[in-house]
């Protein structure tokens, strides 16, 4: 069972405060070359993401759009959530490289948004897509053959 319709709401509100809090603490670009690798290897995936999604179909909530399609092609192929994967990729050098007890416990916070995101939107796709049981036999959640 899902919770309210305000929940998804909630979710998006605290995933989008944690990554302007994190941006507003510190530089936004990593200080080391593998920290800005990484930092532009996640722009690539969320860019990849979106284009092979296609804007329309795209919702920043963890909800499907009316009229939506299951896209199981390009990155989805691997990982069934990318964006959000793009989305660590980018976060992960800015809190190792300007880590503080506060921008610790911020990133923390945006992770278990991110994994709640997960958990409710999966189960909006179950719902939406009778395919979307097979489909992720075949892929992965988040981070390919970790989880």
């Amino acid at each position: 069972m899902r919770p309210s319709n305000g929940y998804p709401y909630f979710l998006v509100v605290i995933q989008f405060a944690s990554l302007i809090i994190i941006a507003l603490t510190a530089p936004i670009v990593s200080s080391t070359v593998l920290g800005l690798f990484i930092e532009c290897a996640g722009i690539l995936v969320g860019i990849h993401a979106i284009y092979t999604m296609k804007i329309t179909n795209m919702n920043i909530t963890p909800m499907v759009k009316d009229g939506a399609h299951l896209v199981t092609s390009g990155i989805y192929k691997f990982v069934r959530h990318p964006m959000y994967l793009g989305l660590i990729m980018l976060v992960i050098p800015l809190i190792v490289n300007y880590l503080t007890w506060f921008r610790g416990i911020i990133f923390i916070v945006l992770i278990a948004t991110l994994f709640a995101k997960i958990r409710y939107e999966e189960d909006v796709l179950i719902d939406s897509f009778p395919e979307y049981l097979e489909y992720r036999k075949k892929s992965w959640r988040l981070i390919p053959y970790v989880y």
